[in-house]
């Protein structure tokens, strides 16, 4: 007998949550910014570094969040990404820790 991981019928709410299963299982802090550098997804793994609840960073700018400013960073490296649509690294000090930073365009 087969065993199915995923519907053979088109489920959106299913594929969803399964996709939101992976988010969260990254070890790595992860967040999904609009082009507004709104917060829109944090996995776990921010919400545990930063010491952050899901209610605090969503929807919130991401400069007000990381970097408790009230405008875009100098030198905003996910500006760049938007404006160059390539992906950008970047080490930055956040609170007390040292950070390797990647970011890479999706556009839906």
């Amino acid at each position: 007998m087969a065993v199915q991981f995923l519907p053979s019928q088109p489920d959106t709410a299913g594929k969803e949550h399964f996709i939101l299963r992976i988010f969260d299982s990254f070890a790595a802090p992860l967040a999904i910014y609009d082009r507004d550098f709104r917060i829109l997804k944090v996995n776990q793994a921010l919400l545990e570094f930063d010491q952050r609840s899901s209610d605090d960073v969503i929807d919130k700018h991401c400069y007000e969040i990381f970097h408790r400013r009230n405008s875009v960073c100098e030198n905003c490296h996910v500006q760049e990404v938007f404006k160059t649509g390539t992906r950008r690294w970047r080490e930055m000090l956040i609170s007390i820790n040292y950070l390797y930073i990647s970011n890479k365009p999706k556009f839906f």
